[in-house]
C-alpha cells in the first residue's frame, strides 16, 4: 500500500511540535531550576533546621537545569551566546562581584574591630560596651589568667547564656592579652569539674596561672538578689580582682537611723522604689565591698574604711555615735553625707565644726525644675550649675541631675572670713531664680521667702582643721575629705537610673576613695525594647523578610526582560 502523503505530513508536523515542545519544557525547567536553587540556597544558609530539606531542593534544582540542557541544548547554547545570554551573564557577574565586595568589607571590618579599630556600639544605652572601670582593670592585668567555663551545651545550638558569656569573654580577651578562656562540658568531663570543686553549673572559674589562685562564679540565686539568669560584667571583674590578689576597698554605709536599705529578698525579688538597692549595686560594680555599719553595735568605724556613707537618716544619732563619727572625720576620714531638709539635728551638727550649715527648708527653683515640681530643682550643665574644674572632676562630665526636695548648704561665716582650708567648694548649685521655700503647702515666692539664689546644694571640703582649731590651735589633723549633698532621694531606686543621678553619687565615692580614674559617665542600664508578636505575626515577618525582597526583584527582572525581548 502506498503511504498516504497526508498522514506523512501529520507525522512530520507532530515531530516538529515535539521538538518545539522540548524547547518550551527546557525553558520551564530552567526557570524553575533557577528559582528553586535561589530559594533553597537562602534556606540552606539561613535556616539551620531546614538544611536537609534545602539540600534536597538544591539537588532537585540542579537536576532541572541538567534536564533543561538535555531537552534543548540548542536553545541553551543560543541563549548563552545571544544578546539575552550576554545580558544575563553580565548581570550574574555583577551580582557575584557585589556580594564579594560586601563579604570582603565585612571581613575587613571584623578584623579591624578585633584589633580595637572602628568599633562602635550603636545601642541607645551602650549595653555592649565595657565600662571604663572594667577596661582600666583589664589593661592593668600583668599576670596570666585563664577562665574555665563549665557549661552543658544546648543541643539546639541556640543557648543565649553561652553566647552572652562568649561575647563578654571575647571583649575581655580583646583588651587583655593575659586573659584566655576555654569551655568544659561537666557531664562529659566530670573529672575537670571535680578538680575545680564545681558541683553546680553553669559556673566559671578564673585561675591565676602563676600562683594557682582560683575564684569560681556560680550563676545561682543569692539572698537579696534576683535569680541569676546571666553572668555579668561585674561578676567577671570581681573574680579577676580576687584571682590577681587585688584587694577591694571597703565602703561602709551607716544604718540604724531609718536610712534607705536593701529591699530585695528571696521572697521579694522586686526592689521597692524607696530602697537603696541600685546604689549598693552601683558601688559593687565599681569594685567596692559595701558593708553596713551600726555604730551602736560596732562602736567604731574600722580602719579599713575607704569611705563612710550617710544617706537620708530619719532618726537622730546618739551622743556616742556623734562622737565616733566626729572623731573619724578629724582623724582623716572620708565621708559622703546626703541629708534631706528634714534630717535630724545631730546629723546636721556633725558639719558645724567645719563651718557648714544645712537649711531645714527646701529650695524651690522657678526656672530649672522637673515638670511642675518647683521643689525638684533640675541641675543642668547648660545652665552652668556644675563645678567643671579639672582639679575636681566629680561633676565635670555630668549633664543633668535632679533633687526631689533639697536643702541649701551655707557656711557659718562669710567665705572671705574663712581660712582657705575651711572654704568649701560648691560643686552643684541652683539657678539665680531660686529661693528657700518656708511653706511647702503654698509654693510661691513671697515676702517670707529668701530670694535670690543661686544656692549651693552640693559642696565638698578637704580640711585638716575645724572652725575652732583654725583660731585657737596651730595643730593640724590628718586631711579629711567630705562631700555634703542636700538630698538623699535622688539615689533611691526610683530615681537612681534617671539622668546622671547615679554618676553624681558614684563619682563622689570615687573622689573620696581617691579612685580618680573611675570617675566617668557609666554605661546605662539595658532598656527593654521588645517587639511583642504572636506566632502568626512572627511567621509573617520571618517568611516575608526572606522571600518578598527576592521575589520582588525577580518580578522586576521578568518585567524588564519581557519589555526588552
Amino acid at each position: 500500500m502506498e503511504p498516504d502523503p497526508i498522514e506523512n505530513q501529520k507525522q512530520e508536523n507532530n515531530f516538529y511540535s515535539i521538538i518545539n515542545a522540548a524547547g518550551l519544557w527546557s525553558n520551564i525547567a530552567t526557570i524553575l531550576g533557577v528559582i528553586i536553587l535561589f530559594v533553597s540556597s537562602i534556606l540552606f544558609f539561613g535556616v539551620s533546621g531546614l538544611k536537609n530539606l534545602s539540600l534536597g531542593l538544591i539537588i532537585f534544582s540542579i537536576i532541572l537545569l541538567i534536564l533543561a540542557v538535555v531537552l534543548s541544548p540548542k536553545s541553551v547554547i543560543s541563549f548563552l551566546i545571544g544578546r539575552q545570554g550576554r545580558y544575563g551573564t553580565n548581570a550574574l557577574i555583577i551580582t557575584f562581584v557585589f556580594f564579594f565586595i560586601i563579604i570582603l568589607v565585612n571581613v575587613l571590618f571584623y578584623r579591624l574591630s578585633q584589633d580595637g579599630f572602628l568599633r562602635q556600639d550603636v545601642t541607645a544605652t551602650r549595653v555592649f560596651t565595657l565600662s571604663p572601670q572594667s577596661i582600666q582593670i583589664l589593661e592593668n592585668i600583668n599576670t596570666t589568667i585563664n577562665a574555665t567555663v563549665f557549661m552543658v551545651p544546648d543541643p539546639s545550638g541556640t543557648d543565649a547564656r553561652r553566647k552572652q558569656v562568649v561575647d563578654l569573654l571575647d571583649e575581655f580577651t580583646r583588651i587583655s592579652p593575659n586573659l584566655s578562656y576555654n569551655f568544659v562540658d561537666p557531664e562529659l568531663k566530670p573529672g575537670e569539674a571535680k578538680k575545680y570543686e564545681i558541683s553546680q553549673y553553669p559556673a566559671i572559674v578564673f585561675e591565676n596561672i602563676s600562683n594557682g589562685v582560683k575564684q569560681p562564679i556560680n550563676c545561682s540565686a543569692t539572698p537579696g538578689s534576683q535569680l541569676c539568669l546571666n553572668f555579668s560584667e561585674q561578676d567577671f571583674i570581681s573574680a579577676l580582682l580576687i584571682s590577681t590578689g587585688q584587694e577591694k576597698k571597703v565602703v561602709y554605709v551607716l544604718t540604724g537611723h531609718g536610712e534607705p536599705s536593701i529591699t530585695t529578698s528571696v521572697n521579694n525579688l522586686q526592689p521597692s522604689q524607696d530602697g537603696f538597692d541600685y546604689a549598693i549595686e552601683g558601688l559593687e560594680k565599681d569594685n567596692y565591698t559595701v558593708t553596713p555599719i551600726n555604730l551602736i553595735q560596732d562602736n567604731i568605724i574600722p580602719d579599713d574604711a575607704a569611705a563612710l556613707i550617710i544617706s537620708g537618716p530619719e532618726n537622730d544619732l546618739s551622743q556616742s555615735e556623734y562622737e565616733i563619727i566626729n572623731k573619724y572625720i578629724k582623724s582623716g576620714g572620708r565621708i559622703l553625707a546626703m541629708l534631706d531638709p528634714e534630717s535630724p539635728q545631730l546629723f546636721k551638727k556633725l558639719f558645724e565644726d567645719w563651718g557648714i550649715i544645712l537649711s531645714s527648708d527646701s529650695v524651690a527653683d522657678s526656672v530649672s525644675h522637673v515638670g511642675d515640681e518647683l521643689l525638684t530643682p533640675l541641675i543642668q550643665k547648660a545652665n552652668g550649675q556644675f563645678y567643671a574644674d579639672e582639679s575636681i572632676p566629680i561633676a565635670k562630665d555630668l549633664d543633668t541631675v535632679y533633687f526631689p526636695g533639697v536643702s541649701a548648704i551655707n557656711t557659718m561665716l562669710p567665705n572671705f572670713d574663712l581660712p582657705n582650708s575651711l572654704k568649701p567648694t560648691t560643686i552643684i548649685k541652683t539657678t539665680p531664680a531660686s529661693w528657700i521655700e518656708t511653706d511647702v503647702s503654698n509654693i510661691a515666692l513671697d515676702d517670707k521667702d529668701f530670694f535670690p539664689g543661686p544656692f549651693p546644694v552640693g559642696v565638698l571640703m578637704r580640711t585638716n582643721i575645724t572652725l575652732d582649731e583654725s583660731v585657737m590651735s596651730l595643730e593640724r589633723n590628718p586631711e579629711a575629705k567630705m562631700i555634703i549633698l542636700g538630698d538623699s532621694d535622688f539615689i533611691k531606686n526610683y530615681h537612681f537610673n534617671f539622668n546622671d543621678n547615679q554618676d553624681l553619687f558614684l563619682n563622689s565615692v570615687n573622689w573620696l576613695t581617691e579612685d580618680y580614674d573611675l570617675i566617668s559617665i557609666r554605661a546605662k542600664v539595658m532598656v527593654s525594647r521588645e517587639l511583642n508578636l504572636n506566632k502568626r505575626e512572627k511567621d509573617f515577618v520571618k517568611w516575608s523578610s526572606w522571600f518578598f525582597p527576592p521575589f520582588i526583584m525577580l518580578f522586576i527582572g521578568i518585567i524588564v526582560w519581557w519589555r526588552r525581548r
